[in-house]
């Protein structure tokens, strides 16, 4: 949960710093920052949170450059309506800051059929979509598929989950398989822990 909170802090702070305006020079507070000095106010509320070690795999789908100066390691549920929201706005800041930013994506399903840090199933498509996403990465493809799942209407059904894989020209067989597979549910009680 701490990991969660920082992430959705960091979210929090880069809608007040960056998404108040889409222009590259951002009105805050009345005064007008250039883009570079936009990125700086944001790198330095994040500084003043107190930072969280997480384990980052090889094999964890990233977003951006591992050696960019602001990462971000976002925990998220493909059937959660805020994490959907939030993915639009980590798109704009990928869009905004280029190679200035790099986001690890980590799986953290709200459904007790996978989390067992819960007790309830408020989201029973969040483990199939996340098993899903996970396949997706063992082919090279994570990021589309995210951006297809969170972009689709309603929840990420099994069917959605095999458009997106389709969509984005998958091996299904391949995909399916590594879905189901031992190696993907590891990957994802690693993400969960």
């Amino acid at each position: 949960l701490a990991l969660v909170c920082a992430a959705l802090a960091g979210l929090v702070a880069y809608e007040w710093f960056a998404l108040r305006s889409q222009q590259v020079v951002a009105p805050i507070a009345g005064v007008e920052f250039t883009q570079g000095e936009l990125l700086n106010n944001l790198m330095r509320a994040y500084f003043d949170i107190e930072p969280v070690d997480v384990a980052i795999a090889p094999d964890d789908p990233r977003e951006g450059p591992a050696n960019a100066p602001l990462q971000l390691v976002v925990f998220s549920d493909f059937e959660c309506p805020s994490c959907k929201t939030n993915s639009k706005q980590l798109a704009r800041m990928v869009s905004a800051f280029g190679d200035q930013i790099s986001i690890v994506y980590k799986n953290y399903p709200l459904s007790s059929d996978c989390n067992p840090t819960l007790t309830a199933n408020p989201h029973k498509h969040a483990c199939n979509a996340a098993l899903g996403g996970i396949a997706a990465q063992m082919q090279g493809k994570f990021v589309e598929y995210h951006h297809l799942i969170y972009g689709a209407a309603g929840a990420p059904t099994p069917q959605v989950v095999d458009a997106a894989a389709q969509r984005i020209g998958l091996d299904m067989a391949k995909f399916n398989q590594d879905k189901d597979s031992d190696a993907a549910r590891a990957k994802l009680q690693a993400d969960i822990h």
